[in-house]
């Protein structure tokens, strides 16, 4: 929240404030993953993928480990290899077709700033933290919304937003981050 709060010049001792910005946080957080259709915290996930190619591209990445792979059998998988930067498991030999037959159990995700600790320190991309600051300095400066306004001499004229969509400068800054089923 800190980042936050420097980025929109507010001080840090700020309490009144503190819970409208957290609020914020967490829905821009979701909007902006409901955009990019993937989660960027680090969480464990299991999912069912189907079979027939030598390659399961995994939905949530960077991946920081494979827990299990099982067939719908219940045959554990172990011979294959991880590609954590994209999330691809590779299977030389290729996955046993079928539908939804593969069951992976893996913990995916960077360290956002809410998961850092001492230990853990965050990594979550700057392009996807700048993207959630600038729609959170947008909606608490009240530029969501609102097309134009004027003060004394001074106006100013705010690009158009459409519902239900997130401002331009915010898609920009998430297009290297957006997930593969869009």
């Amino acid at each position: 929240m800190n980042q936050v709060k420097n980025f929109i010049f507010l001080p840090e001792q700020d309490g009144p404030s503190d819970l409208q910005l957290t609020m914020m946080i967490g829905a821009v957080s979701q909007a902006i993953e409901g955009y990019c259709r993937r989660q960027f915290g680090r969480s464990t996930h299991t999912e069912w993928y189907s079979g027939g190619s030598s390659k399961l591209l995994l939905r949530n990445f960077p991946v920081q480990q494979i827990v299990r792979v099982t067939t719908l059998a219940g045959q554990e998988i172990t011979s294959y290899e991880l590609l954590a930067d994209t999330g691809e498991l590779v299977l030389a030999e290729g996955w046993p077709s079928g539908e939804d037959n593969i069951k992976i159990e893996y913990e995916a995700g960077y360290v956002t700033p809410d998961q850092a600790t001492e230990t853990l320190a965050a990594n979550l991309p700057e392009s996807i933290e700048l993207a959630c600051i600038r729609y959170v300095q947008m909606l608490y400066e009240g530029q969501i919304g609102k097309v134009s306004e004027r003060l004394g001499d001074y106006a100013v004229t705010y690009p158009e937003h459409s519902a239900g969509k997130l401002p331009a400068v915010v898609t920009q800054l998430l297009e290297p981050a957006l997930g593969r089923w869009l």
